[in-house]
């Protein structure tokens, strides 16, 4: 519930909140789980990028945040996973010989 009342103020506070993750990996065993993901969370007050880890558990069938960690991440390896860089492109030409 005080994580419900904290995200419920957070959306109060800011106008506008988005939410990208990437390179998801999640271990599930017996009813528990661990997932981390590179995140990049931004609103018009804050912006930061990171490594968050969720540990959940299944409970009636549905899966319940139990914790939440957070590592702030600025590497270049981070951004990479939040936004590739466009894909070179490549053309093909024939010469007439």
């Amino acid at each position: 519930s005080e994580w419900r009342e904290y995200k419920a103020r957070l959306g109060k506070l800011y106008t506008s909140i988005t939410v990208k993750i990437s390179q998801p990996l999640a271990l599930e065993q017996k009813g528990r789980a661990i997932v981390r993901f590179v995140q990049s969370y931004s609103s018009d007050q804050v912006t930061d990028l990171g490594e968050k880890t969720l540990h959940l558990v299944n409970r009636n069938g549905e899966w319940k945040i139990l914790s939440e960690t957070w590592r702030a991440d600025e590497s270049p390896d981070a951004r990479a996973a939040i936004d590739p860089a466009p894909k070179a492109e490549t053309k093909t030409t024939s010469a007439a010989i």
